[in-house]
């Protein structure tokens, strides 16, 4: 903060170089890849699939909305019983 107020004389934020960042293309190939690892495994979770596949969570969230997949969500269910055709 002291080095940018000293090169600057502003302590505000660059709102101009902010508005610059660009956003991460991603090859056809790429998608492919992504799209062949969850038709192996569809169970599995997108925070654990980002830390497979090297990239981040973020990233690989807008690449399944771009392949029009949905995330795996765990469900919790309750265990039948021998007498559940009964209640």
């Amino acid at each position: 903060l002291y080095a940018k107020f000293k090169r600057t004389g502003l302590v505000e934020d660059d709102k101009k170089a902010m508005a610059t960042a660009t956003a991460t293309v991603v090859t056809d190939g790429a998608k492919q890849v992504f799209d062949d690892f969850f038709a192996a495994d569809p169970t599995r979770s997108v925070r654990r699939a980002a830390e497979m596949l090297g990239i981040k969570r973020t990233s690989l969230q807008r690449i399944m909305k771009e392949l029009e997949l949905s995330p795996y969500k765990i469900q919790v269910t309750q265990p039948l019983n021998e007498d559940h055709t009964q209640r």
